[in-house]
């Protein structure tokens, strides 16, 4: 069983976790309004920064040198 403490951690986490989350989708939302935002050239232009061009993903490593 979990103490009461605990319990608290875990529910701000969550509560935190759900405000982050919340603000993500109102900033997607806000680039799907941009008419010239291509999600797909976005991505391809953030893997050209990476090590490894072949991976299907990017890290924080590569939004880093992106951002250079």
């Amino acid at each position: 069983m979990l103490s009461a403490g605990t319990k608290y951690k875990l529910f701000q986490f969550i509560q935190i976790m759900s405000e982050n989350e919340t603000l993500i989708e109102e900033q997607r939302q806000e680039l799907a309004r941009i008419e010239e935002f291509e999600p797909w050239a976005a991505f391809r232009r953030l893997c050209q920064c990476s090590d490894d061009p072949s991976r299907n993903a990017i890290n924080a490593e590569d939004l880093c040198r992106f951002l250079r």
